[in-house]
C-alpha cells in the first residue's frame, strides 16, 4: 500500500446483514459519488478506546483477507484483484472513494498499495471487520523495499466488508491508541475481541 494518510476516526455501527446485501444490489449507490459512509454498518466520528475493540472477526471473513494479503504480498496484483466484488468500493484515506467496476480497476487499486502486509489481529465492527496488519515489502510491479520504505515493520489498519467470500468495501482505518508501531502510544493494557494492537503510521497499507 502507499504511505498511510491521516483520516478521521472510523467506527462501525451494527446493522442487519440483509440491509447491507439489499443496498449493494442497488446500482446507484455504487455509482458516481457513492461513499463507504453510505453503507449500513459503517459510520465515522466515534473515537474508540483502548480495550473496546469489539468482538472477534468471523474466521471465514478473516480467511478471505489473509488470502488477499498473501496474493498482494507475493506481487500477484491480478490475483489480489480477484478477491474484489464487482462493483466494490475502495477508500485509501485520501478523501475520495473509488468505485471498482472492472477487474482492471481492481488491479489498479491494488497496485497503489506499495507495501505488503501480514494479518496480526481483527475484530468485528458492525458489518465490517477491522484488521490490523504488520507492513512488509511486497514483490512485483510497484513493490520492493524502497517502495514501502520506512513503513516496513510498522502497523496499519483496514476495514473490510466481506460478502460471499469477496471484498465489497476496502477502507483505510485509523490507528487505535496503543497500536504497535505507532509513535507516542503506550503498550495496550488488554481487552478487546482480538489480541495485538492497532493500525500504525507510515508505509502503505496492503491489508
Amino acid at each position: 500500500m502507499g504511505p498511510e494518510r491521516n483520516r478521521h476516526a472510523t467506527s462501525g455501527r451494527p446493522s442487519a446483514l440483509v440491509a447491507v446485501l439489499a443496498l449493494l444490489l442497488v446500482a446507484p449507490l455504487l455509482a458516481g459519488c457513492a461513499t463507504v459512509s453510505s453503507l449500513p454498518g459503517h459510520t465515522r466520528g466515534g473515537a474508540r478506546l483502548v480495550g473496546q475493540d469489539g468482538p472477534p472477526a468471523d474466521p471465514a471473513k478473516l480467511a478471505v483477507v489473509r488470502r488477499w494479503a498473501a496474493e498482494l504480498r507475493a506481487g500477484d496484483l491480478r490475483g489480489a484483484a480477484g478477491f474484489f466484488h464487482l462493483p466494490s468500493l475502495f477508500e485509501d484515506g485520501a478523501g475520495a472513494t473509488l468505485t471498482i467496476h472492472t477487474r482492471a480497476q481492481a488491479e489498479a487499486a491494488n497496485a497503489t498499495l506499495t507495501c505488503g502486509a501480514i494479518v496480526i489481529s481483527a475484530f468485528r465492527t458492525g458489518s465490517f471487520i477491522d484488521v490490523l496488519f504488520r507492513l512488509t515489502a511486497r514483490a512485483g510491479r510497484g513493490g520492493g523495499r524502497r517502495a514501502c520504505g520506512p513503513g516496513i515493520g510498522r502497523t496499519a489498519r483496514t476495514e473490510f466488508l466481506i460478502r460471499a467470500g469477496q471484498i465489497v468495501a476496502w477502507v483505510r482505518a485509523p490507528s487505535l491508541p496503543g497500536d504497535p508501531g505507532v509513535p507516542g502510544t503506550p503498550p495496550r493494557s488488554g481487552g478487546g475481541g482480538s489480541p495485538g494492537g492497532g493500525g500504525g503510521s507510515g508505509g502503505g497499507l496492503p491489508a
